[in-house]
């Protein structure tokens, strides 16, 4: 895992894949569980539709954590 401990060390990390609707731009991130819930109800809750934000389901992320985590919990 690269990057600062998780918050929540109790929880797993959540793969996050955020990309534009294009495709041009794709940044994954790893969350703990609750801050990637909170992420995801914030995008249903405010689709924007230029960027849209999944899970990533199966695959290793030796990605960066969530910027500003803490904020997301």
């Amino acid at each position: 895992m690269v990057g600062t401990a998780s918050p929540r060390p109790d929880e797993p990390d959540i793969h996050l894949r955020f990309t534009t609707a294009s495709g041009d731009f794709v940044i994954d991130v790893i969350a703990c569980a609750t801050a990637a819930s909170n992420v995801l109800q914030h995008w249903q809750d405010r689709p924007a539709t230029e960027l849209e934000v999944r899970v990533v389901r199966g695959a290793r992320c030796d990605c960066p954590r969530l910027a500003a985590e803490r904020l997301w919990l």
